[in-house]
């Protein structure tokens, strides 16, 4: 309800009048007026419950002069936002409907009201509301309000006017300056999505997104045409020139998707909440760009997509970090890539090993950067999935035992002597090791789940047993800053801290790539942050 359509100004009546005043004034009403809702006001004044609908609908705790003023001001809309000193119903109210009667008004000014309407719709409280309603009806010598459940539920209602009246006025613009508008207000009232925003804004953003769903839905529907034929491009072997127009075409078309998008993405962003529609999208684009760099090596245009999905996409933290970090890599391997060749046969060098393992009959064994030679096999460091080793000791002296292979080959040696042993550890693990520690880590940040010797473990923690008696096994999964490493009689033990019953032990010489995860792990209580990626963190 408007103010200027409220029984109260229809009546030119006060909420302090008495009922035998009401009726005078709807004969007055009756009499310059060619219909006989006068009658029908009285009886609305006069019924506390439908009194109070129109109560908290009027300018409650103002006084009848200033209230004349500001009605006969209620088009005057600047007059009406410089107007303070109210308490915060009356001020929503007469904001509101001097909004709801605007047919035309500048894009700051809709953004200025809005967000005072906002601003003032938040600072309404039940309790107070009830006493300044209470303290007029004393003098109207009408029933007090006891309920501030009846309070509410007008003041619900109330809202949803307010809600109404400021996407009444978003309609008076086009749809580009309602984009500009709605944006706006968004960043300012989240400051950019770090903090909440009132209910208002977010029900007129919730308006907003409803009807931005067809538009993002066929925008999404030509992205992912763009993303089907640049594939089919790929596969025909255009170079990276050709195809970079066709991924500047899908840049265009995915910041003409954010434009719309973006509103909606701060608003989920304020609400510690991820945008799914959002969210999948990035992540296709962002698999886009990995194929470009890892099967095609399109540098230029990895980098473009890359920089791209960091600022169409930076209202999504967890997207955005991992955006953050495949920039970083792609930087790093580019970094690694201009290595001079003095530095890549030193690191050759010091690789390469090759040696004669046994006593009566001798087999080599040959390690470089690229492979490993052993019993006439020859195994790409890229092909090997696990890694193990470990020695036993008896009366008889030490031997020392190392595996290495991938799902079609194992690849077992057994040797005596200590010091190759190590010669060979050493480089096992700077190359192979590295290798798979690489594959590990890019699991860990995909939230994916890694199972060593049936130890379960991803980026937050691990699975712990407690070994029970007479009872069913305990199991907990346990967080990386609650748990505690070393090594004991040839395993290595991950425990709770504060509970050292729940555990697990891996042996090294048994389960594969044991001192992968133990890399990873003292790599990660090294640095900050909670997630075994983490590790990476340069300080």
């Amino acid at each position: 309800m408007n103010i200027t359509e409220n029984p109260f100004n229809l009546l030119n009546a006060s909420v302090r009048d008495d009922k035998s005043t009401l009726i005078d004034l709807a004969e007055d009403y009756s009499l310059v007026n060619d219909d006989d809702l006068g009658g029908k006001y009285v009886n609305d004044l006069t019924s506390p419950r439908r009194r109070l609908s129109i109560e908290i609908s009027w300018l409650l705790g103002i006084s009848e002069n200033v209230i004349k003023n500001l009605i006969n001001n209620i088009d005057d809309v600047e007059f009406i936002i410089s107007s303070n000193g109210f308490n915060a119903l009356s001020r929503a109210n007469l904001l509101a409907s001097s909004i709801e009667r605007l047919s035309k008004i500048d894009k700051e000014l809709s953004i200025k009201l809005i967000t005072e309407l906002s601003k003032m719709s938040e600072s309404i409280f039940s309790d107070e509301i009830k006493v300044l309603i209470n303290q007029e009806r004393k003098y109207s010598s009408l029933l007090m309000v006891e309920s501030l459940e009846d309070i509410e539920s007008e003041l619900e209602n109330r809202k949803k006017y307010y809600k109404k009246a400021s996407i009444n006025l978003l309609d008076c613009f086009s749809s580009s300056e309602i984009v500009e508008i709605i944006t706006k207000i968004i960043v300012t009232e989240t400051n950019n999505g770090s903090k909440y925003c009132g209910e208002l804004i977010q029900e007129v953003i919730g308006y907003y997104e409803l009807k931005a769903q067809q538009f993002l839905k066929e925008e999404e529907g030509n992205i992912d045409i763009l993303l089907s034929t640049i594939d089919d491009n790929l596969k025909d072997g255009l170079s990276e020139s050709v195809m970079s127009i066709y991924i500047e075409e899908l840049i265009n078309v995915l910041k003409n998707w954010d434009l719309i998008a973006q509103p909606i993405q701060i608003l989920y962003m304020s609400k510690g909440l991820k945008h799914e529609m959002s969210n999948n999208l990035a992540y296709k684009i962002r698999n886009l760009s990995l194929k470009l760099f890892n099967e095609y090596d399109y540098v230029k245009l990895t980098q473009r997509l890359g920089y791209t999905l960091q600022q169409v996409f930076e209202e999504d933290f967890e997207f955005k970090e991992k955006a953050d970090q495949d920039l970083s890599d792609i930087n790093d391997i580019l970094h690694d890539r201009e290595l001079s060749e003095e530095d890549r046969e030193k690191f050759s060098k010091a690789i390469t090993y090759e040696v004669e393992i046994g006593m009566a009959f001798k087999n080599r064994f040959t390690i470089t950067p690229d492979i490993i030679e052993w019993k006439n096999t020859i195994t790409k460091i890229t092909d090997i999935q696990y890694i193990r080793w470990g020695a036993l000791s008896s009366n008889s002296g030490t031997e020392y035992f190392i595996a290495f292979g991938h799902k079609d080959l194992t690849q077992e040696i057994k040797l005596r002597k200590k010091t190759i042993f190590s010669e060979i550890i050493d480089r096992l693990m700077k190359t192979a090791g590295i290798h798979i520690l690489a594959k590990y880590m890019e699991a860990f940040k995909n939230d994916e789940n890694i199972s060593i010797g049936g130890v379960i473990v991803n980026d937050y923690g691990v699975q712990l047993r407690k070994s029970k008696m007479f009872s069913k096994d305990e199991s907990e999964f346990v967080a990386w800053h609650n748990v505690e490493v070393f090594s004991r009689n040839g395993n290595f033990v991950i425990n709770k801290i504060g509970n050292r019953k729940m555990n697990c032990a891996l042996p090294y010489l048994n389960v594969n790539n044991v001192h992968i995860l133990e890399a990873i792990i003292r790599m990660k209580f090294k640095k900050p942050g909670v997630r075994l990626s983490d590790a990476l963190i340069s300080n």
